[in-house]
């Protein structure tokens, strides 16, 4: 007996033996005949993917395009996706996980490797998809032995057609447009010419052969049998994502870069400096017949000028002649004004005169004449009375008076005036013409 506290020991639920070991190993080979018993009647088709089916005693052929689990009945079964992007990468991340890049050589013996994608388009009609399955058999020889060699051929073909320094520079995306054409319609047929070229530095011409697209007459590109159009697949979104070039070529592709750069830049000089040249001579001539019109045009200024300044000088004469006739006519009127208005006052002095005999007048003469008689006897220096008295033999006063008579006589026969006497003696008084 064991002690209180011991653990009784591990016993299996039963005896282990050599039969019991035999028994086991035939139930798993059971169970394994049973699962694959089950898998030959059952296949599973995943979403994105469309199954093949051949029938284990008829050979007939089904297409199963709808996601889930099919009868399978122990026939056999090929997978295809609809669709794939298949890449030819030197990335492993890209596709495989080895290099994958397609190597070329370039018609002036250039070599490098492409890397890049194109996506496919898988066909979605029964025949078609029986088809391409009779002649592929599977997903991996549709991929290697069909989709590879064009991708393969297109690639090799174009980059046969133009040289290393035109695939780097100048033909770039004429590379990925002419590997995409040849990949949906057919490759290319080919054929050698004889280029003609010619250094630029020493001008010395040199033959060269090269390969070119054979065209039809009526200059269409000439084709081979595209093989996977009988799968009625599609091409789309061809992509040349990287040119790896041999650092052989990379050096070519520098030197020759440099080389026509130089000569680019030569020839951009001398043209340069040729339309410098003509740009001179050309602003020369704009100096010239620029010079040649401002003297004409100063030229005709000055005409301008003086057939101006003549215009003003006429304008003025004439204003001046416009204002002496017009003061002529202002004078002539003002004349005519004066000589009626002098006219006017002597017909009307006139009449006054004939209508009193100018008694008026005649009466102011008389008195500023006698006048003029009293004021020379009133300032006379020396007495004249004794003088005429001593000459006449008659007293003063007689004299005087008779000498005034005859003064008067005479004033008043130019006058026109009558004197009559008036009372005793004459000459004693005077008496004027119609009055007193």
């Amino acid at each position: 007996m064991s002690k209180l506290g011991d653990k009784a020991p591990f016993k299996l639920p039963f005896k282990f033996k050599t039969k019991n070991f035999i028994n086991l190993v035939l139930v798993i080979i059971v169970i394994y005949f049973v699962i694959s018993g089950m898998s030959g009647m059952y296949f599973d088709n995943p979403a994105g993917y469309y199954t093949v089916k051949q029938d284990i005693i008829t050979g007939k052929m089904r297409v199963y395009s709808d996601p889930g689990w099919t009868l399978r009945l122990f026939g056999y079964t090929w997978k295809f996706k609809f669709s794939e992007i298949y890449y030819f990468s030197k990335n492993k991340q890209e596709g495989e996980s080895n290099d994958t890049s397609i190597h070329v050589r370039f018609n002036d013996g250039g070599k490098a490797r492409i890397s890049g994608n194109v996506r496919l388009e898988l066909p979605t009609d029964f025949n078609s998809r029986i088809l391409l399955q009779r002649h592929l058999r599977n997903w991996e020889n549709f991929l290697v032995m069909g989709v590879r060699r064009v991708i393969d051929e297109a690639v090799i073909l174009t980059a046969s057609l133009m040289t290393s320094e035109e695939s780097y520079a100048t033909k770039r995306a004429m590379f990925s447009q002419m590997v995409s054409d040849q990949i949906q319609n057919g490759v290319y047929l080919t054929e050698e010419q004889n280029i003609e070229e010619e250094n630029q530095k020493n001008q010395e011409k040199s033959v060269r052969k090269v390969t070119v697209i054979k065209r039809s007459e009526k200059g269409i590109p000439l084709r081979k049998d595209n093989p996977m159009k009988a799968y009625n697949m599609h091409w789309t979104q061809f992509v040349i994502k990287e040119i790896d070039y041999e650092t052989d070529t990379l050096s070519q592709i520098e030197q020759k870069r440099k080389a026509v750069q130089s000569i680019t830049t030569n020839i951009a000089e001398a043209e340069k400096a040729q339309q410098n040249k003509i740009t001179a001579e050309e602003q020369g001539k704009q100096g010239v017949t620029e010079a040649k019109y401002e003297a004409e045009v100063e030229k005709k200024s000055a005409i301008v000028r003086a057939q101006q300044d003549q215009m003003v000088a006429e304008t003025q004469a004439q204003q001046r002649l416009t204002v002496a006739e017009l003061d002529a006519q202002a004078a002539e009127q003002e004349m005519k004004a004066s000589t009626l208005k002098g006219e006017a006052e002597y017909q009307v002095a006139r009449k006054r005169i004939e209508a009193d005999g100018a008694l008026a007048l005649k009466g102011k003469a008389m008195i500023r004449i006698q006048q003029v008689w009293a004021r020379a006897f009133e300032n006379a220096k020396q007495s004249m009375v004794p003088e005429i008295t001593s000459l006449t033999g008659m007293d003063s006063i007689t004299l005087v008076r008779i000498i005034m008579e005859r003064i008067t006589e005479r004033m008043c026969s130019e006058l026109g005036i009558t004197l009559r006497p008036s009372g005793g003696s004459s000459g004693s008084s005077t008496n004027k013409k119609g009055g007193n």
